[in-house]
């Protein structure tokens, strides 16, 4: 039985799997504001080249029936999508001139709350 953390075609974004592929938007967020830029820039140019054959890859899978390696991937690119506007827009880890991030309270994604768990 392998221990690799993604699967085998990512094999070379091992190094950043544990630390950067966070489950939940607000680990992500913290992630990233509390990261050096060096670290940030790091993470998003080992992935960024990556992404389309990310989505190819996890395309073809429901999200309900992606194993634990492909979801840590899917993780992965949620956290390049977190790390982007710091790279490429802000040029730092948090957004400037904003209220303090203590202040920004990340909600679940509405199919995970109570309301979104209602059936017709």
């Amino acid at each position: 039985m392998s221990n690799r953390l993604l699967p085998e075609p990512f094999k070379g974004l091992e190094p950043f799997a544990q630390q950067w592929g966070l489950e939940d938007e607000a680990s992500r967020n913290l992630k990233r504001i509390n990261s050096a830029m060096e670290n940030l820039r790091e993470f998003y140019q080992a992935v960024l080249p990556e992404m389309q054959s990310i989505v190819t890859y996890l395309r073809p899978v429901p999200l309900a029936e992606l194993n634990s390696q492909q979801r840590r991937l899917l993780n992965l690119a949620k956290m390049l999508m977190e790390v982007a506007p710091a790279i490429e827009i802000f040029n730092q880890p948090d957004v400037p001139n904003s209220f303090e991030p203590e202040r920004f309270l990340i909600l679940p994604p509405f199919a995970n709350t109570p309301a979104g768990l209602v059936r017709d």
